[in-house]
């Protein structure tokens, strides 16, 4: 299962994604997408975890259609 958290680097956004870092299937991906605007970078807590496809630093609202439709693929996979 391929799952996709928006806002990661918030007080929500940590703890869902920590939960499905947490999961006990082995086949959990987890891709999170902040901008970083409440100055919190969550990286370094979530490199420990090796079901984490990528974090993105970016605003979705800011990226072009294509580019999320080509993330949309890439997280496919």
């Amino acid at each position: 299962m391929k799952n996709l958290v928006l806002g990661g680097a918030g007080f929500i956004g940590q703890n869902l994604a920590h939960a499905l870092f947490n999961q006990k299937e082995r086949h959990v991906g987890v891709t999170v997408i902040d901008n970083l605007s409440t100055g919190v970078d969550p990286r370094p807590n979530f490199e420990q975890y090796k079901n984490l496809d990528r974090f993105i630093e970016g605003d979705l609202t800011e990226m072009s259609h294509k580019d999320r439709l080509d993330m949309g693929r890439r997280h496919d996979k």
